[in-house]
C-alpha cells in the first residue's frame, strides 16, 4: 500500500514539474520570438526640435538603414502628422536632416515620430519638444539704442548704446552711392559705425533693427524696423 502510495506522488510531482516546463517553455517561445523574430526598423537618432516664427524645425542623425522608407511625425496628441520621405532631406551639416512644420500656434509642441521600413514595420517612438515663438515673443524685444547720428554730407557716423541681452547683431538698411538698397550687420561689440557710401542725392534717412538667435531658435527674430532722419 505505501508503495502505491509512493508511486502515485511521485506520478503527480512528474506530471507538475512537466505542465510547469511546459508553461515556462510557453513563456519562453511567446517574448523570446517576439524579441528574437520581429525587428524593430531603426528610430530616428538625435530627435530634437527647434523653434522658428510659428514653425518648428525637426532635425535627426541621418538614418543609415537601407530598408527605411518613411517616417511619420505626430504633434496635437497625434491629431496632426506629416509624412517624411527619407530618401530625400535636405542635410544641415554633415549628416543631420531636418524638416519644417509651418503654420503652428505660439505654443508648446510635443512631436513624436516612428520610422517605417519597406515591409511596413513601425519603429519606436522618438519623441521631443519646443516652444514655438510668433507675434508675442517679438513684441518682448528691444531695438538698440543709437545715442547719436551725426554726418557731415559725406559719410555718417552712427553712435550705439549697449547691446541689449541676448543680441546677435543689428542691421541697417540704406541707400548706397554705388549699390542702390544696401543692408548691413552690426555686431553687438561694436560701439560705432562709418557709413561712407551714403547717398545724400537720393535719401535723407535710413532704418534700422535688432536681431536675436536664442538656442532653442533655428532662424533669427528681428524687431520693426526704425527709421533714422540723417539730417538731426
Amino acid at each position: 500500500m505505501k508503495k502505491i502510495i509512493h508511486i502515485t506522488l511521485s506520478i503527480l510531482f512528474l506530471a507538475m514539474m512537466l505542465s510547469s516546463c511546459r508553461k515556462q517553455d510557453a513563456y519562453y517561445v511567446k517574448y523570446y520570438q517576439i524579441a528574437n523574430e520581429y525587428r524593430y526598423p531603426q528610430v530616428l537618432e538625435s530627435f530634437a526640435a527647434k523653434t522658428g516664427y510659428y514653425k518648428a524645425q525637426l532635425s535627426w542623425t541621418k538614418t543609415v538603414d537601407p530598408s527605411l522608407i518613411i517616417a511619420r511625425i505626430f504633434w496635437n496628441n497625434g491629431k496632426d502628422s506629416i509624412e517624411v520621405d527619407l530618401k530625400n532631406l535636405p542635410v544641415l551639416n554633415r549628416n543631420v536632416v531636418a524638416v519644417t512644420i509651418d503654420g503652428l500656434s505660439e505654443a508648446p509642441y510635443s512631436f513624436v515620430a516612428y520610422t517605417f521600413d519597406s515591409e511596413g514595420r513601425r519603429s519606436l517612438p522618438a519623441e521631443t519638444a519646443v516652444s514655438i515663438r510668433g507675434d508675442e515673443y517679438a513684441a518682448t524685444l528691444s531695438t538698440r539704442n543709437i545715442v547719436s547720428v551725426s554726418s557731415n554730407g559725406t559719410e555718417i557716423l552712427i553712435t550705439w548704446g549697449a547691446p541689449t541681452k541676448n543680441l546677435a547683431y543689428c542691421e541697417i538698411e540704406y541707400i548706397s552711392k554705388s549699390e542702390g538698397t544696401k543692408v548691413i550687420k552690426v555686431n553687438p561689440d561694436q560701439l560705432s559705425t562709418l557709413i561712407s557710401d551714403f547717398d545724400f542725392n537720393v535719401a535723407k534717412d535710413f532704418r534700422y533693427r535688432s536681431v536675436y538667435i536664442q538656442e532653442d531658435s533655428f532662424e533669427p527674430f528681428g524687431t520693426t524696423w526704425v527709421s533714422r532722419d540723417v539730417t538731426n
